[in-house]
């Protein structure tokens, strides 16, 4: 349930942010990116270094939701 309300929130043009854990629509920050949209999910903890463009919401959903289990 949870992943369903993150996607949509992230598919409706905001990011999301827990402490150092970020995901968002990376076209809406970079121009070049236009040809297709991609997600970041990008994370500077200090437990957990991470950062990757997914083509699909919901793997980039998926994989935040990892990271902030792993980071609580």
């Amino acid at each position: 349930m949870m992943k369903e309300h993150y996607e949509a929130v992230l598919l409706d043009g905001c990011a999301l942010e827990k402490g150092r854990l970020s995901l968002c629509t990376i076209n809406d920050y970079h121009g070049s990116f236009r040809r297709k949209i991609l997600y970041q999910v990008h994370c500077d903890d200090t437990k957990v270094k991470h950062s990757e463009f997914y083509e699909s919401s919901s793997q980039a959903v998926k994989k935040f939701l990892e990271l902030k289990r792993k980071i609580r």
